[in-house]
């Protein structure tokens, strides 16, 4: 069955996963705003990319708030909407992370954030796909597209935990620099 249809385990697995979606990225937001301190960016834009990068992990945190709410409710035309936005603001997301250059420090933080922002954009597509195939009435195919949007939320939520690490070791680096 669909996410939401039924009280299966799989349900409450999916409707973890997007709640903890939600709660790495809002991990990812606290460690921006307890831990950073900023070093010269004159030829790099770490500055930048950081305060872009907490923009929109606030948006898909926004973005992954909405699809856990029409999921707790099993509304599967508000998936389908919540879906697709999550698509389309992980896809401006990715496009604005590809136009920083970040010091070699943040080079891997950058790259991880790329691959959650692609993940997430995925788990939405498929949560798109999946709504549509239970409005459908196709509740096998449904229930595949939303296992597959959980593998992709997982995935998003493992790159932001390492974005989140490789920032703290940034953080921590800067921090010892100016003592």
């Amino acid at each position: 069955m669909a996410v939401g249809c039924t009280e299966s385990s799989n349900e409450k697995t999916n409707s973890q996963s997007v709640g903890n979606s939600a709660q790495t990225i809002e991990n990812s937001s606290q460690v921006h705003e307890n831990n950073l301190t900023t070093t010269d960016t004159s030829t790099n834009q770490d500055a930048e990319w950081i305060s872009v990068m907490q923009a929109q992990s606030d948006m898909i945190q926004t973005d992954l708030a909405g699809i856990s709410s029409n999921q707790d409710t099993f509304d599967a035309e508000g998936l389908a909407k919540s879906g697709q936005t999550i698509v389309d603001d992980t896809q401006k997301a990715i496009d604005e992370n590809d136009n920083y250059t970040v010091s070699p420090a943040l080079e891997e933080a950058k790259e991880h954030w790329g691959f959650a922002l692609r993940n997430y954009n995925m788990a939405g597509q498929f949560t798109v796909i999946g709504a549509n195939a239970y409005l459908d009435g196709d509740d096998a195919s449904a229930s595949t597209n939303f296992e597959k949007a959980t593998t992709f939320f997982n995935s998003g939520n493992a790159d932001v935990n390492l974005t989140v690490s490789y920032i703290r070791a940034y953080a921590l680096e800067a921090q010892n620099q100016e003592q």
